[in-house]
């Protein structure tokens, strides 16, 4: 019997595989080291769905997958793929800032120290870091049934969010459905509460992960197999 849906991403997949638990959904999950997918490890595979550059461990995980699904690929229409990948602020804000960088003109009047980034900045390192990425996206749509979570906001009004935004943007653009839980689970200046996060501060935990898929259950945004 196939499962409800196939998360694949990185750390952030836990919250939402804890949260189809929750709920009584059946999910199969793929989950990669955010390093591996910065650096451009993992990619669109015309026969796996998904695959990697070397990563033996990995490559084993996604066959075992495929067995488990029949020989389906991960990226196909009969199986919906709930993402959390894509976005991997971790690998981009912090040496993005180690300077002194920052996006936000109130933080820039208030440090003497600060360094200005512009719009037009956070969007070219944008597409640096992250074109190959929504371009991988944009294909794991057109194959199959995805919806891709953005990850919690932890840190409201500083270059997480720009980032985010930026690399939502580009996500929207090229066609790829996206769901961001934050905006609507909390206020536009709200971070993730830390009753919803994990031990790191970096995560959400399992109450953020039922909160998230209950709401795509209500939106109709992912539903559970008709027998």
């Amino acid at each position: 019997m196939l499962p409800d849906a196939i998360i694949i991403g990185d750390s952030h997949s836990n919250a939402l595989e804890a949260g189809c638990a929750a709920h009584g959904l059946r999910v199969e999950m793929l989950r990669l080291s955010g390093n591996f997918w910065h650096s451009g490890a993992v990619f669109y595979h015309g026969r796996h769905g998904i695959w990697t550059r070397g990563l033996a461990t990995a490559q084993a995980q996604i066959l075992a997958l495929r067995e488990r699904l029949g020989g389906l690929s991960l990226i196909s229409p009969e199986v919906p793929v709930i993402a959390a990948m894509g976005f991997h602020l971790g690998r981009i804000v912090p040496p993005f800032g180690v300077n002194g960088h920052v996006t936000d003109a109130a933080t820039f009047d208030a440090d003497p120290d600060a360094f200005y980034a512009s719009q037009a900045m956070v969007d070219a390192m944008t597409e640096h870091f992250r074109g190959a990425h929504v371009r991988m996206a944009q294909r794991m749509s057109r194959h199959g049934n995805m919806l891709l979570v953005v990850p919690p906001r932890l840190y409201p009004g500083t270059s997480y969010d720009r980032f985010s935004a930026a690399i939502g943007a580009r996500m929207r653009a090229a066609g790829v459905r996206l769901f961001d839980p934050s905006a609507e689970l909390f206020g536009p200046d709200q971070a993730l509460p830390v009753p919803m996060q994990t031990a790191d501060l970096v995560h959400g935990n399992e109450a953020y992960g039922a909160a998230v898929v209950k709401l795509m259950l209500d939106q109709g945004l992912i539903a559970r197999r008709t027998p």
